[in-house]
């Protein structure tokens, strides 16, 4: 493996983010957990489709390199969003005006296992649509975790600072919530969201 070809990841936060300049994809072993580590990747022209368009819709006709490029992608993303998390422990108190809490460890760290879950079940192919991840601290305390499979087909995953997990469904017009344990919270989620995103 050579390693003078791994780069900075290059982290895509939004559904647009390629860049036309961008010639190879970020290959390190912390980030990118799929086949062909160490291989440079070419990007093709990507004015009209976006990272998770690369992967969820390979039917247009695209190269094979679309779904390895939006998959390392997606991993980069995971990478970003988990280091986004673990700054959220350094928030002042009252973050936000009108006073607010902080997320707490547990919170943080059960919304780092439900990304790591959920990147590898994309990367295995477990889960055929890649979310378009939304996520933040709540100002009573805790993290929401939105994951959209389309304009139609969401999951909001709110987990309290109590370890408490409400899990709310949107499927077209179709729309629940249920309360979960901790224990539960990957494998519910991620059941779900393989069900609204077919």
């Amino acid at each position: 493996m050579d390693l003078d070809i791994v780069q900075i990841p290059c982290v895509m936060d939004s559904p647009s983010a390629f860049s036309d300049d961008r010639v190879e994809v970020f290959n390190t072993p912390e980030a990118t957990p799929v086949s062909g580590f160490g291989e440079k990747v070419g990007i093709p022209d990507t004015s009209d489709i976006s990272v998770f368009d690369a992967v969820n819709y390979p039917s247009r006709g695209r190269s094979g390199n679309w779904k390895e490029t939006g998959l390392q992608n997606f991993a980069s993303l995971v990478s970003n969003r988990y280091s986004y998390l673990e700054g959220l422990l350094d928030l002042e108190p009252d973050w936000v005006s009108g006073g607010a809490v902080k997320p707490s460890s547990s919170a943080i760290t059960l919304s780092q296992a439900l990304l790591l879950y959920i990147r590898k079940k994309i990367i295995s192919e477990e889960l055929s649509l890649i979310p378009r991840i939304v996520m933040g601290p709540i100002p009573s305390g805790g993290i929401i975790v939105e994951l959209h499979a389309n304009d139609d087909n969401a999951i909001n995953v709110t987990i309290a600072n109590d370890d408490h997990v409400e899990l709310e469904v949107q499927s077209g017009s179709y729309y629940f919530e249920v309360n979960l344990s901790e224990n539960e919270l990957i494998g519910t989620v991620t059941s779900q969201y393989a069900s609204i995103s077919r």
